[in-house]
């Protein structure tokens, strides 16, 4: 067990973390019910949580973290969990703003969801320039992502997960396994193994939904890897429930196999049956495999052989969101190299 301390202050309402017991304090804290609301967290270095079996910050609707979390760039290694609990990642429950941080090979195993190596679940927060590298996120439950279990109402921006293996039963996605309301993703991907023994599975997302005339927005994001399941399974989003309302999808793609275990039926979106409208514009599905020519067709969504000059081209006539090699120019980790 870590040695519970205390938080430097370096300002109103602002503090550092810089080891694994401060960290694991502000779990303590959150889930005693200190939800930091307007109090910033900043991170001033490296963290390996190694050794221990992690319990999130935030544990449920009561005992949310609603503070910032600024990681400053920083990795965060060794991130283990194994829980019979709901709402399993770094960040367990959060309404919060969390932003610059890497974590690297997280291993989070549970028999329950939401679960995600970040977060849970987000609730109307902002989740900004985050990535996770590697790892395993494997659950027997639903809303499994590589970087965010469950959203509602949240803002996500330039944020990316690689070489993640995601597995569980229904709602499964490479980057967020369900997505609900006034969700905006931009500038965001995922190259990860997706599987779900049921469906609602994605290489981006595992299932997106409505609410109340609130539809999620997707710009400039896209999935690359294997996706397997039952049913609705898409290479971008494996279902979509626009519930009579409109949402929008602009220059987004997909490359990889995408296998239906249970139908020949695969696409861009795996459910050809959408309640309302979808406004697709400027988005390619280069699919491998057996079932590439079972592909549902949808007026915005082109079929090609491979993500080249030309479809990059036309995805960057609004806004030059892409490299020539198809990666994100937003994308920190490749401006480094």
């Amino acid at each position: 067990m870590l040695k519970r301390t205390t938080f430097n202050s370096i300002g109103d309402h602002k503090y550092t973390i810089s080891t694994a017991g401060e960290l694991e304090h502000l779990a303590q804290k959150v889930n005693s019910g200190t939800g930091y609301e307007n109090t910033s967290f900043i991170l001033t270095q490296d963290i390996n949580l190694a050794g221990r079996n992690w319990s999130p910050i935030g544990k449920d609707l009561y005992t949310l973290f609603k503070g910032t979390f600024d990681g400053q760039g920083h990795t965060i290694s060794g991130l283990t969990i194994k829980r019979d609990q709901n709402y399993l990642g770094l960040f367990g429950y959060s309404k919060g703003s969390i932003k610059n941080i890497t974590l690297l090979s997280p291993q989070i195993e549970g028999e329950k969801g939401p679960m995600g190596a970040l977060i849970g679940r987000s609730d109307g927060g902002e989740i900004t320039d985050c990535y996770v590298k590697g790892g395993e996120i494997d659950s027997k439950g639903n809303d499994i992502g590589g970087l965010i279990g469950d959203a509602k109402n949240t803002t996500i921006t330039n944020c990316h997960a690689e070489n993640v293996y995601v597995s569980g039963i229904d709602k499964i996605g490479g980057l967020m396994g369900n997505c609900e309301g006034n969700n905006s993703m931009t500038n965001c991907h995922a190259a990860c193994t997706v599987t779900a023994t049921d469906g609602f599975c994605g290489g981006l997302i595992g299932y997106c939904m409505s609410l109340i005339t609130a539809s999620p927005t997707i710009t400039a994001c896209y999935a690359q890897g294997d996706v397997e399941g039952k049913t609705n399974v898409g290479g971008l989003i494996g279902s979509f429930a626009t519930n009579g309302y409109t949402a929008t999808i602009t220059s987004c793609y997909y490359e990889g196999t995408v296998t239906n275990n249970d139908s020949k039926t695969i696409g861009f979106i795996g459910d050809s049956k959408i309640s309302g409208t979808i406004n697709f514009n400027a988005c390619y599905g280069a699919f491998t495999g057996k079932q590439k020519t079972e592909l549902t067709a949808f007026t915005g969504v082109t079929y090609v052989d491979a993500i080249g000059s030309d479809q990059i081209k036309d995805m960057n006539k609004t806004t030059s969101y892409y490299n020539a090699d198809g990666t994100l120019k937003s994308d920190k980790n490749y401006q480094q190299q």
